[in-house]
C-alpha cells in the first residue's frame, strides 16, 4: 500500500509531508511589515564608532529587505547606517593612523 496515494488523506506518520505554514491573516488583511532589527543594530553600531560592525549589519540588512519587501521594510535606517558606519570606520583608521605615526 502506497502511503503517498492522493486516495489516503492520512498517509503513515513517518511519512508526512511539511510545507511552510501559511501566513496568517486577519479578516483578510495580511500581517503588517515589520522593521529589520539588524538594520537599526547598524545604525548603532555606527553612532556607537563600531565602524566595521555596522557596515556588515547594514549590508545584510539591505539584502534582506530587498529580498522580502512584502515582509521588513527599514531600508532608509539601513542606508543610514552604511553611511554612519563607513564614517565611524573611516574616523577609527584615521585615529589609529594618528597614534602610529605619533
Amino acid at each position: 500500500m502506497n502511503d503517498l496515494n492522493p486516495q489516503n488523506p492520512n498517509p503513515a506518520p513517518g511519512n508526512q509531508q511539511f510545507s511552510a505554514p501559511a501566513p496568517e491573516y486577519v479578516d483578510d488583511e495580511p500581517l503588517p511589515r515589520r522593521m529589520y532589527f539588524p538594520a537599526i543594530a547598524g545604525l548603532i553600531a555606527g553612532v556607537v564608532i563600531i565602524g566595521p560592525l555596522g557596515i556588515i549589519l547594514s549590508i545584510l540588512a539591505m539584502r534582506t529587505i530587498n529580498k522580502h519587501p512584502d515582509i521588513y521594510f527599514g531600508r532608509g535606517v539601513a542606508i543610514a547606517g552604511i553611511i554612519v558606519s563607513s564614517f565611524a570606520s573611516l574616523w577609527q583608521a584615521l585615529y589609529i593612523w594618528a597614534l602610529i605615526a605619533s
